[in-house]
């Protein structure tokens, strides 16, 4: 039956061939559709999360220095503050494993959260984050900002997984908020 398949010559065979084609091309079309969206959605899930967090960290000056009419910013209790935000919101562990309930499958990487000030502004601050440092998937990522005014600034690495794939694709957010006392 398949030689007598093969041997028809009405074009059977190409029709089926073509068919399989747009069967096979649908479906790498679809996963990459469902990928897409996932990581869309993880992004809007933990860029306010991000923002809030950078936002309570900011929140902490140091009061002595203020009293001075300095503004600085009060690093240790600006990174509790941050931590404590970004791992409730996200619903994660002490240790930053994901929950029940989670976004997350992976904790994330804190990559950079400190307070900068420049000379005049707006100031263009531009960072560089390695991702998988030493490894042979090692990637660097450049974050430009634009600040204001004195502002904490943070960056944050997420891991998703697409189905079908083998490795995991970093996201990188960023995060500036403004400290501003009047």
């Amino acid at each position: 039956m398949l030689r007598a398949f093969r041997r028809n010559e009405q074009g059977g065979m190409a029709i089926l061939l073509i068919a399989l084609l747009a069967v096979v091309s649908l479906t790498a079309l679809w996963l990459m559709t469902f990928n897409w969206g996932r990581q869309t959605l993880i992004l809007n899930k933990t860029k306010p999360i991000v923002d809030q967090a950078t936002r309570a960290a900011s929140l902490d000056v140091d009061l002595a220095e203020l009293g001075e009419g300095r503004l600085a910013w009060d690093e240790a209790a600006g990174a509790a503050s941050f931590r404590t935000y970004l791992y409730r919101n996200l619903r994660l562990n002490a240790d930053g494993t994901p929950e029940d309930g989670s976004p997350l499958d992976q904790p994330p990487v804190i990559h950079t959260l400190e307070f900068v000030a420049a000379p005049s502004y707006p100031f263009k601050l531009h960072r560089s984050v390695t991702l998988h440092a030493g490894t042979g998937d090692e990637t660097t990522r450049g974050v430009d900002v634009t600040l204001y005014g004195p502002s904490v600034f943070a960056v944050v690495e997420f891991f998703f997984r697409g189905l079908g794939e083998s490795r995991e694709e970093p996201v990188v957010i960023s995060s500036v908020s403004s400290i501003r006392y009047r």
